[in-house]
């Protein structure tokens, strides 16, 4: 079966086909969207071994970088960077500014189970929410009909506080500097899973309404889409967003934008920046976690989760959206008054305001 692949909804319509023979890119719309990344692994994880790539690029041939055009060469370096050591290039034309691309690797991503790790502080006032947590994964994770393990990372006497007979093993982590190391903490306890597939999350977050069975076999870190829920009702929270500052000492130009976007169109958000997701909750492969953990010497609240995926991302780790996927937080910590106050009006105020305090400071 073959596929062509040129816009938002053919990226999305391919995110869970599998075993295709044959996909088409043309890559003009994918480049001005900062999605390339996204086209060539959506595109590789659908291929079948043996599978063929065929890219058509309408850039230049050059080796400056001219404005509002990416080259051909960057196409093709973009490919070899996020697929280069799972495939072959088995033509380049730079005339027609063709590459095909065929998928040598036999990658066998089927899941055989779940390590899922809570991050518990031991502060008594965090036991009910933990055992919600614990609760909700359990019967999500034995609904799903997998092989799981469940883990809970605190410290010593936290033991105490965890619901006897769900299987549940605690992970004793102490750390002795007063400061919240974060990432020293996830990297212990994922040391200590047994599955492939892990997911690392905070007690706020509940997974009562979550399928561990809709999760696609091949992924590299995603977040599903988080709520919160207020008065009956679901509110978007701390899940996808992208930034154009991710480096400290880069002046941010763009205002950051809205939290109540629509989850299934987050495809479109990554013209606007670079992705990463909330910390609280994530799904990772062990081995991707181990390689490129968080940040061991950032604190917690500096933006680990942001450097973290900057990093993942330049190392050629898709970080994406599930939106199909819904988990809950039992805390919203934005503010409750901003839940019924449109985020987008906050937004244009904002940057109406940021525009007249430029504006300001010209006659200043």
């Amino acid at each position: 079966m073959m596929r062509l692949i040129r816009s938002y909804e053919d990226l999305k319509s391919i995110r869970y086909e599998s075993n295709l023979s044959k996909i088409i890119i043309y890559t003009s719309f994918f480049k001005k969207n900062n999605l390339l990344p996204f086209a060539f692994k959506y595109s590789f994880w659908a291929l079948a071994k043996d599978g063929v790539l065929e890219v058509y690029d309408d850039g230049p041939i050059t080796y400056e970088s001219p404005i509002k055009k990416i080259p051909f060469q960057k196409v093709s370096q973009v490919l070899n960077k996020w697929l280069g050591g799972f495939g072959e290039i088995l033509y380049r034309d730079d005339v027609s500014r063709k590459i095909v691309y065929k998928k040598n690797a036999s990658l066998d991503n089927r899941t055989s189970g779940w390590s899922v790790g809570i991050v518990y502080s031991g502060n008594k006032s965090e036991i009910i929410q933990l055992k919600h947590c614990i609760d909700s994964v359990f019967d999500s994770l034995k609904m799903s009909g997998y092989n799981f393990e469940i883990l809970v990372c605190g410290p010593v006497g936290g033991e105490d506080d965890i619901s006897k007979g769900k299987n549940i093993r605690y992970v004793t982590y102490d750390d002795k500097n007063q400061l919240f190391f974060i990432g020293r903490k996830k990297l212990h306890l994922v040391k200590e899973m047994h599955y492939e597939n892990i997911a690392v999350l905070h007690t706020r977050i509940i997974l009562s309404d979550f399928s561990f069975k809709s999760i696609p076999d091949n992924f590299d870190v995603f977040s599903p889409k988080v709520v919160f829920r207020n008065k009956n009702r679901n509110f978007p929270y701390l899940d996808f967003n992208v930034t154009a500052g991710f480096e400290v000492g880069v002046f941010p130009k763009t205002m950051p934008l809205p939290i109540d976007y629509n989850r299934y169109d987050f495809l479109k958000l990554l013209k606007y920046g670079l992705p990463y997701i909330d910390g609280g909750l994530f799904f990772c492969k062990k081995s991707i976690y181990l390689k490129q953990p968080i940040n061991l010497n950032l604190l917690w609240g500096e933006a680990e989760d942001v450097e973290w995926c900057a990093r993942l991302y330049s190392n050629s780790v898709l970080v994406e959206l599930l939106p199909e996927l819904t988990a809950e937080s039992s805390t919203y910590k934005l503010g409750m008054k901003s839940l019924y106050f449109p985020k987008k009006i906050i937004f244009f105020v904002r940057r109406i305001i940021r525009c007249m305090t430029i504006i300001r400071s010209w006659f200043s």
